[in-house]
């Protein structure tokens, strides 16, 4: 699989717009290879307020963090997720920009995982809390994200969206559209505005 296949199966729907961010690991050999990509993707995502953020890690792995800075920053003003942030030690009230760059602090540097990503995703805030109380066991529901909430339908659906989302980019690939130019096409094929 390439570079552009993988961004497109991986991060396709923050790509678009559709969700706030997405996160995927790889190989720092493969990242090398596409470092001048990612400058130029992020010149051309800048206008749609989209970014392509490396973390290292340890171990010869990269983590890229897509997101949609708009969205991104509606999922962290949400005043449950701020407490609960706060409770995680996030400086929240010097803004979403420090409660960023603290994750990206984390997500580079912690010896453990922060099982708090699940709310920079998009994930329901009930299922971040199900998952952690539960240390992964007894979801309700299990496909992109482990749902501990009762609302399962409404998770099916946002899951299917970001399926069709990655299908229909992958097809856009194949036919020559470029990764900065997936929203555009996207959301005209969708009648959207982004």
């Amino acid at each position: 699989m390439s570079f552009e296949q993988t961004m497109v199966q991986c991060a396709s729907p923050a790509i678009c717009g559709i969700k706030p961010a997405s996160l995927f690991l790889l190989q720092e050999k493969f990242f090398a290879e596409a470092s001048e990509k990612i400058r130029s993707w992020n010149k051309n995502l800048s206008a749609l307020k989209r970014k392509i953020q490396r973390i290292n890690c340890l171990n010869g792995r990269v983590l890229l963090f897509v997101y949609d800075e708009e969205l991104l920053s509606l999922a962290l003003g949400d005043s449950l997720v701020q407490k609960y942030l706060r409770s995680k030690d996030y400086p929240v009230s010097r803004g979403s920009g420090a409660v960023l760059n603290e994750l990206f602090f984390r997500l580079a540097n912690g010896s453990e995982f922060p099982h708090e990503v699940g709310v920079f995703l998009g994930y329901p805030l009930e299922d971040v809390l199900g998952y952690e109380f539960n240390s992964g066991a007894n979801c309700r529901y299990c496909d992109c994200w482990q749902v501990y909430s009762s609302d399962i339908e409404k998770a099916k659906c946002t899951m299917t969206a970001y399926r069709d989302c990655a299908a229909l980019c992958r097809q856009f690939l194949e036919d020559g559209v470029k990764i900065e130019e997936l929203s555009y096409k996207y959301n005209y094929i969708l009648g959207g505005i982004k």
